[in-house]
């Protein structure tokens, strides 16, 4: 009975034994195996504790699955699990930035319900792991409201949804501050299409452009009155002071008068002044250019006379003292006007026996009622055969007022 009891106490001995070693070999083992796993959660993060590059979700599964078979540490494993679980969101939520902004650069088709999914998946991260997103989140919420603005912008150009109807009013200025916004954008393929269409609105803006200068030139050239006077030359019929006679006898053929009359014999046939009073009669020499120093002229009264004398046309005025805006009228009812200037228009000079030393009478056959342009006909043919003047009203009207306001009507 002894020895039965010794070795049922012995076996005892064993069997403990044996089980406590198995039970530390066991223990050992978890051990181990936790610290491999705790390890393996560590490898995710470089030395400055920041999620790895590569990290990727097969790498997270398998974490997890290895965390599940943990059976000691209970607060570790949950704990560890809660770790895991947060790099899981991180991970997830870093994944559909770089889906929809890639390179820093947001997909321009995204819509703001993926921008704010990603924004409330965002604020359901750890505190530790927001840090990583603060900044994309901002540019990308920037990106869109840019992109958004720029698109809103350019399709309130247009009054169709397929932006081919160019509303009215929209200017080139309008277009190219859109192109300087889409400029600064970084979506190259949106940036070439928004381009495309502010190109098409602009050409629309360049054919109504067109179009209104045509108008305008149409509106331009309907607004000229010009008289077609039948032009004779002083300088070529060699009276070369008969700029009075040559512009007289243009307004009378023109009105249906003299029509046979030659300058030659209309420049004998005006009236001379024996004292040199341009009053009376054409003072000096209508012929030749002697004397140099002093004008060779006759005053508006004595040529309106001469005017009704020699042609019997009793509706011949002195319109001295009249504005200039006077006698355009007259131009629209079709009458032209003798009018007393100086030679290239330039200024007034050395006033001799009532004129100008570089005085000269041209004949006013036109003007624009909308350029306020003027037509006169120079009786003095220029050296390269031109026989009209196009000046501004306010270039004539000075020249004209300075040398007192003298003008002939021929009606």
């Amino acid at each position: 009975m002894k020895k039965i009891s010794y070795v049922v106490v012995l076996i005892s001995i064993i069997l403990i034994t044996t089980g406590c070693y198995l039970s530390y070999k066991n223990y050992q083992k978890e051990e181990i195996y936790f610290a491999s796993v705790k390890k393996q959660y560590y490898m995710l993060f470089n030395k400055q504790n920041d999620p790895i590059k590569e990290l990727s979700e097969i790498q997270i599964i398998t974490l997890e699955k290895k965390v599940k078979k943990i059976k000691r540490h209970e607060k570790e494993k949950e704990k560890l699990s809660n770790n895991i679980n947060e790099l899981r969101d991180y991970l997830l939520l870093k994944q559909e930035i770089n889906k929809i902004y890639s390179n820093k650069i947001l997909n321009p088709n995204i819509e703001i319900t993926t921008i704010s999914e990603i924004e409330q998946n965002y604020n359901k991260l750890s505190k530790k792991y927001k840090k990583y997103f603060e900044t994309d989140l901002i540019e990308i919420k920037d990106q869109k409201n840019n992109l958004d603005s720029i698109e809103q912008e350019i399709t309130l150009l247009f009054n169709d949804i397929g932006k081919k109807d160019l509303k009215e009013g929209i200017t080139r200025e309008q277009i190219e501050n859109s192109k300087k916004k889409l400029s600064l954008l970084k979506q190259e393929e949106f940036i070439q299409n928004k381009n495309n269409e502010l190109d098409y609105a602009l050409g629309i803006i360049r054919n109504r452009e067109e179009e209104i200068i045509r108008k305008k030139e149409e509106e331009i050239k309907n607004a000229w009155v010009n008289l077609n006077v039948p032009y004779i030359s002083q300088n070529h019929n060699n009276i070369l002071n008969g700029c009075e006679a040559a512009s007289l006898l243009m307004g009378l053929q023109y009105k249906g008068y003299l029509k046979n009359m030659t300058l030659y014999q209309y420049a004998i046939d005006m009236p001379k002044s024996a004292t040199n009073n341009a009053y009376e009669g054409f003072t000096h020499d209508i012929f030749g250019l002697e004397p140099r120093n002093i004008p060779h002229w006759i005053a508006p009264s004595a040529l309106a006379d001469f005017g009704r004398v020699s042609s019997g046309n009793q509706n011949i005025q002195d319109a001295t003292g009249y504005t200039l805006d006077q006698l355009n009228k007259e131009i629209s009812n079709n009458n032209p006007v003798v009018i007393y200037a100086t030679g290239s228009f330039k200024t007034p000079k050395e006033w001799i026996e009532g004129a100008p030393k570089n005085i000269h009478v041209l004949l006013l056959t036109g003007y624009n009622k909308i350029t306020k342009e003027q037509i006169i006909t120079d009786p003095w043919t220029k050296s390269n055969g031109e026989t009209k003047w196009y000046l501004s009203k306010n270039k004539l009207e000075s020249i004209y007022n300075a040398v007192g306001k003298k003008a002939v009507i021929i009606r």
